[in-house]
């Protein structure tokens, strides 16, 4: 077994829980969904895989392992994610842990918003995670992360260059075989996305978007000081329009006949 892999306990745990927990993560893919096939071929073929997807619920980050554990070769896969200081709970980070999720604590200003920092400072935590992370992708495992570092009500221009860093630091370190896929998340029959809980239930949309190695990000990027700008017009191609803010200047995707693809969800396909 590889470093990336997990036990098979585990592994049997994720597909248990994607089991009980689908009828609270219902879903539809969008119609302009790419597999998860190229992203199961580059995890084969050694790479790491970093998943950013777009953040407004706490079901968010459920969602996206239910979507990914579909797929057979990423339900054996190690994963390592951050958490805001104030979403998190020892007992969750437990059960992560049980799951072959390695989960860490990070101080957000959403954090300091709430008063829940316990005394510690903006960014506390992020050296942690980030150095796990780039273990992670280097023996071939998957970090998910939101780059609007926190929930938003919009997806609007990058607040930081999230992506960037990591993957400047992932150079820094010679971790070359590193891919990044976009998950876009919204609602299917609602344009409020200001409920902060769990939203249980309710009809999501999903649409999952091209994986790309990191050269052929950079190049499609235009240079690594564009990558969060591009990933965010990736996530924009693959939400909802009413989840996209007005400061946040949407290309036409050539992909889709120079139409946004994501206006009409696929409702034929339900998971």
């Amino acid at each position: 077994m590889s470093k990336s892999e997990i036990d098979p306990l585990a592994k049997t745990l994720r597909s248990t829980a994607r089991t009980l927990l689908s009828p609270a993560l219902r879903s539809e893919h969008r119609p302009n969904s790419h597999s998860l096939a190229r992203a199961e071929i580059l995890l084969e073929q050694g790479y790491g895989l970093i998943v950013a997807f777009n953040h407004f619920s706490k079901r968010d980050p459920f969602q996206v392992l239910k979507e990914m554990f579909s797929n057979k070769t990423i339900l054996g896969k190690q994963i390592v994610s951050p958490i805001a200081l104030h979403q998190s709970n020892e007992s969750l980070i437990k059960i992560a842990a049980s799951h072959g999720i390695r989960m860490h604590d990070i101080v957000t200003q959403d954090t300091l918003d709430t008063g829940k920092n316990r005394g510690l400072e903006k960014g506390e935590g992020l050296i942690e995670f980030t150095q796990d992370a780039l273990d992670c992708l280097a023996s071939g495992g998957i970090v998910m992360i939101a780059p609007q570092e926190g929930r938003r009500v919009a997806l609007g221009p990058p607040e930081r260059r999230t992506i960037n860093t990591l993957l400047a630091q992932a150079k820094r370190r010679k971790i070359e075989n590193i891919a990044v896929m976009t998950l876009g998340l919204g609602f299917a029959n609602s344009s409020d996305y200001s409920k902060r809980g769990f939203n249980s239930f309710r009809q999501y949309t999903v649409g999952i978007g091209h994986t790309f190695k990191m050269e052929e990000l950079l190049a499609a990027a235009g240079g690594s000081g564009k990558v969060d700008d591009f990933l965010y017009q990736e996530l924009a191609i693959n939400v909802p329009s009413d989840y996209l803010s007005p400061k946040l200047k949407v290309r036409d995707d050539p992909r889709a006949g120079g139409q946004r693809a994501s206006q009409e969800a696929d409702s034929s396909k339900t998971f």
